[in-house]
C-alpha cells in the first residue's frame, strides 16, 4: 500500500488565531517634550520616568509645576524632597539678610525657609510670601519644629533629631551659608542634617481606560500633616488632629515605578484632584502614548482639558464646607465620582 504524501508544514508558519490582538510595542516611544520649560523644573531623567509610567500603567499623569529653583538640589547629598508632614513653602530666590548686625546673602532659593527670618526678599510675589507666612505658622503650632541650640555644649546631637513629634529645626548657625532654612535629621543628627527641597506635586494620575470615573480613598498615617495644636483640659499638652491622605487606586503601582526610576522619592503624597476641587494651576500631562507631554495652565485651559480628553471627569472637595464633594462608596473604603 502506497503512503499518501503530506506536504510538510514549516515550523515557522503561522496559525491564523481569532482576535489576534496586535503585538505589545517591545518599547517605549520616544518622549517629545511640547512642555516649555519642563526641563527647567525637572531633571530629564524625572521626566522619562513620568512618561514612562505613564506608558506603563496606560494612565495620564498631571504634575504640578515644581520650583525651579529646586531642581538642583534633587538627588544630592545633604538635602531631601519636601515629606508630607510639612507644607511649609520653598523660596525662589537666595536672600541678603542681617546675622548679628553683619549682612551676608543666605542660598535659601529653592529650599524650604523660615520666612519670618528670611523676609519678602526671597519670594516671587507678595502673595507666594504671604503663602509662605500662613503655611510656616501653621507648621510651627502643630510642634513638629524642635527648639535647637547651637552654641557651646547645647550644639545638637543625633539625640535632637528623635523628636516625638517631628525632627524638623530651623539652620540657625551663624556660619551657616542657608542660615534661616528649614532642616530636617534624616539619620545622621542636626549635626548633619538635610535641607529640604521641593518635591514633585501630582495633580491627578488618570486610567486610560476610566478617565470619567475619579476613585480616591481617605486614610490616615503617621506623616500627614496636622492642624494646629489645641491645648486640652487647659494643659499644656498638644493635642494633634490629623489631616487626612487622599490616593487614587493607581497612586501605589505609579509611585514605586517613578521612585525606582528617578533614584530619588520625590513623588511623596497622593494627588490633589482627589482633595481640592480647584484648576487654578500649571500642569505637565505625560500620556499614556508614553510619547506626548503637554503644558496647560489656569483655570478654563485645565477645566476644558477635564471635558475634553477626560471626559467630563469630576473633582473631589473634601474641604469645601459649603459643597463638599466626597463621592459615593465604590468598594470597601474607596468612594468614586
Amino acid at each position: 500500500m502506497t503512503a499518501i504524501s503530506q506536504p510538510m508544514m514549516s515550523p515557522f508558519t503561522e496559525i491564523p488565531m481569532r482576535n489576534k490582538r496586535a503585538p505589545f510595542p517591545p518599547h517605549k516611544p520616544a518622549l517629545q517634550i511640547g512642555s516649555p520649560g519642563l526641563l527647567e523644573v525637572m531633571r530629564e531623567k524625572d521626566a522619562e520616568a513620568f512618561s514612562y509610567a505613564a506608558w506603563w500603567w496606560d494612565c495620564y499623569t498631571l504634575v504640578r509645576r515644581s520650583n525651579a529653583a529646586s531642581r538642583q538640589y534633587i538627588g544630592r547629598p545633604g538635602f531631601t524632597a519636601k515629606p508630607p508632614s510639612t507644607k511649609a513653602k520653598t523660596a525662589q530666590k537666595d536672600v541678603m539678610i542681617q546675622v548679628d548686625g553683619v549682612p551676608r546673602r543666605s542660598l535659601v532659593a529653592g529650599l524650604v525657609a523660615n520666612p519670618h527670618i528670611v523676609g519678602r526678599g526671597p519670594y516671587a510675589s507678595g502673595a507666594k510670601f504671604e503663602s509662605a507666612v500662613k503655611e510656616w505658622d501653621k507648621f510651627v503650632k502643630t510642634g513638629r519644629l524642635l527648639k535647637v541650640s547651637w552654641d557651646g555644649e547645647g550644639a545638637p546631637s543625633r539625640a535632637y533629631g528623635l523628636g516625638v513629634n517631628g525632627s524638623f529645626a530651623v539652620d540657625l548657625r551663624r556660619d551657616s551659608e542657608r542660615y534661616g532654612a528649614l532642616i530636617e535629621d534624616t539619620g545622621r543628627g542636626f549635626r548633619h542634617p538635610s535641607y529640604i527641597n521641593g518635591d514633585y506635586d501630582l495633580f491627578a494620575i488618570v486610567s486610560a481606560s476610566h478617565k470619567k470615573h475619579n476613585v480616591a480613598v481617605e486614610e490616615q498615617h503617621a506623616l500627614s500633616p496636622a492642624n494646629p495644636i489645641r491645648m486640652v483640659d487647659g494643659s499644656q499638652v498638644p493635642e494633634h488632629v490629623q489631616i487626612k491622605n487622599y490616593r487614587g487606586m493607581e497612586f501605589g503601582d505609579v509611585q514605586r515605578m517613578l521612585m525606582r526610576r528617578m533614584g530619588v522619592p520625590m513623588v511623596l503624597h497622593g494627588a490633589q484632584e482627589k482633595a481640592h476641587n480647584a484648576f487654578d494651576e500649571e500642569l505637565d500631562v505625560f500620556f499614556p502614548d508614553g510619547r506626548t507631554c503637554i503644558y496647560i495652565e489656569g483655570s478654563e485651559e485645565i477645566a476644558a482639558f477635564y471635558r475634553t480628553e477626560l471626559e467630563d471627569r469630576r473633582l473631589y472637595s473634601h474641604f469645601d464646607k459649603s459643597n463638599p464633594v466626597h463621592g459615593r462608596p465604590h468598594v470597601g473604603r474607596w468612594r468614586v465620582l
